[in-house]
Order: structure tokens, then C-alpha cells, then sequence
């Protein structure tokens, strides 16, 4: 998809949510960091002393990798919408066009959906799937 250029995002708020996403990106590299090196800690220290041990080292491990995964997914959305910027994003909503407030776009720089359009397509998906959306009976993610 192609975007006019400057359409509904000045170039002062193209540059704040460019910096917020840099920030939010830099941020992201730092857990990922940090949740490796508790892997790595975690797969170092094998002697454990009791089973007990063992199984909450295991849980705090299964933890930090389903983390990273999310992180890892959210500094891929994350780049994408800094790409977007780079390539004229507009704001605009990809469900009816309107502005997405920018408000908005600083709070979840990721969406691609105005508040009418995300709030509708969750509704459907409760009433397709029975649960809120990201919300499922054998997972859950945040």
C-alpha cells in the first residue's frame, strides 16, 4: 500500500512518533538482552539441588522464551510502522480511512486501526470465536 505523503501526520508528529518507536525499539533490544542472558544464566547453573528447583528453573525459562517471542514479534511490528514513517504513512485507518488520533498512534504506535474499526473487528472476533481477540483456550498472550 502506498500512502500520500503528508496527508494527516505533520511532519512534527511524523518526527515525535519516529523518536517514540526508536525509543520503544531501543527499549524492546534491551529485554531481549537481558531475558537472553537469563537464559543463558539458567542453562549455565544445571546443578540444582532439589527437583523442586529444577521445575521452578524450568518454569522461569519456558517464561523468558515465550517473553522474548512476544518481544521479539512486537520489535518486528515495531520496525515495520518505522519503515511505514519512512515510506509517507499517513495515519490513516486500513479498516475506513479516517485519522487514526495521534494520540493513538504515540500509545500504540503499532496499530493499523482506528478505535471504531479495532473495537468492531473485536467484537466479531468474540462473536466468531467466543473470546477476546489474542485470547485463546489453549494460550494466552498479551
Amino acid at each position: 500500500k502506498h500512502w500520500e505523503y503528508d496527508k494527516m501526520l505533520t511532519k512534527a508528529q511524523r518526527v515525535q512518533l519516529s523518536e517514540e518507536i526508536g525509543k520503544a525499539i531501543e527499549e524492546h533490544n534491551d529485554l531481549l538482552s537481558s531475558l537472553r542472558n537469563q537464559i543463558s544464566r539458567g542453562e549455565a547453573s544445571q546443578e540444582v539441588e532439589t527437583r523442586d528447583d529444577s521445575a521452578t528453573v524450568h518454569e522461569g525459562l519456558i517464561h523468558a522464551s515465550r517473553t522474548i517471542s512476544r518481544v521479539t514479534e512486537c520489535l518486528k511490528k515495531l520496525k515495520r510502522r518505522m519503515n511505514d514513517l519512512k515510506n509517507g504513512f499517513d495515519g490513516s485507518c486500513e479498516g475506513c480511512g479516517s485519522d487514526i488520533p495521534f494520540d493513538r498512534l504515540l500509545a500504540q504506535p503499532t496499530t493499523h486501526h482506528c478505535v471504531t474499526c479495532k473495537t468492531r473487528g473485536e467484537k466479531e472476533e468474540r462473536r466468531d470465536f467466543g473470546h477476546a481477540p489474542g485470547h485463546h483456550a489453549f494460550m494466552t498472550t498479551q
